[in-house]
């Protein structure tokens, strides 16, 4: 039972070139294929694209480049059509699956394949620190993100596009599980300066560097409440606090 995993990626987004490395690296792990199509609006994404492929080239993984931009479902869409693999997987690029989970796949959908077209499964958000996840609702549903690769399936919506097609029966595999880290995009910011501080400090010993690094990592830096309405205006303008 074959599996390819599709994205779609625009790598001028701020450290998008780090989180697709990283749902690469997951998804190699269990995928028969990987079609990534990469947005192409500029030259600054082209050669941004160009040094992404070289840097991961890999027989399974397939790119194409499409000016998509903000039309997602024509990058959906090109990504379905290059899909040969007996069922397809989404994951964004700041996505990625438990090695649990990547073991237990080829076994799952084995089992489910004759009955079932398509399955939601469950979104871990990742909020602010990898100590905290969402808990907005009970169970967060990643819809239609594992389905059979039928030929009639089409992309319409340009945001949040979903797979269209007449559904025989879709199931719910709670224990198929994406973990998103697009929530801590500033996580990013302290992973760069532990990695740097790491390799070049000699101001604070590697102890300390650990530490900071694990306040941010996991929400336990020492703080203390501070007076929302002390806040300068400026920082309540760019942020949007007064909208």
């Amino acid at each position: 039972m074959s599996i390819t995993v599709c994205n779609i990626t625009n790598l001028n987004k701020g450290n998008e070139a780090f989180y697709l490395s990283m749902m690469l690296d997951s998804a190699l792990e269990f995928a028969d294929e990987i079609v990534c199509v990469l947005d192409q609006p500029d030259s600054n994404s082209i050669l941004l694209n160009k040094e992404f492929i070289n840097q991961h080239k890999n027989k399974r993984i397939k790119f194409y480049k499409l000016n998509f931009q903000e039309n997602f479902s024509l990058g959906r869409q090109l990504a379905q059509d290059n899909a040969t693999s007996d069922w397809v997987l989404w994951l964004d690029a700041d996505e990625v699956l438990h090695e649990k989970v990547t073991e237990e796949l080829p076994k799952i959908l084995n089992e489910l394949a004759p009955d079932i077209d398509g399955a939601h499964v469950q979104y871990i958000h990742f909020i602010n620190d990898f100590a905290h996840i969402d808990n907005s609702e009970p169970f967060h549903y990643g819809l239609y993100r594992l389905y059979k690769n039928f030929p009639e399936i089409k992309f319409k919506r340009e945001t949040h596009s979903l797979p269209d097609k007449r559904w025989q029966k879709v199931v719910v595999i709670p224990n198929i599980v994406i973990f998103h880290l697009g929530y801590l995009r500033g996580m990013f910011k302290i992973r760069e300066r532990f990695e740097r501080n790491n390799r070049l400090g000699s101001f604070h010993l590697p102890f300390h560097q650990v530490t900071w690094r694990d306040w941010h990592y996991f929400g336990i830096y020492p703080t203390k409440l501070f007076n929302p309405e002390d806040i300068p205006a400026v920082i309540k303008k760019h942020y949007l606090m007064e909208v």
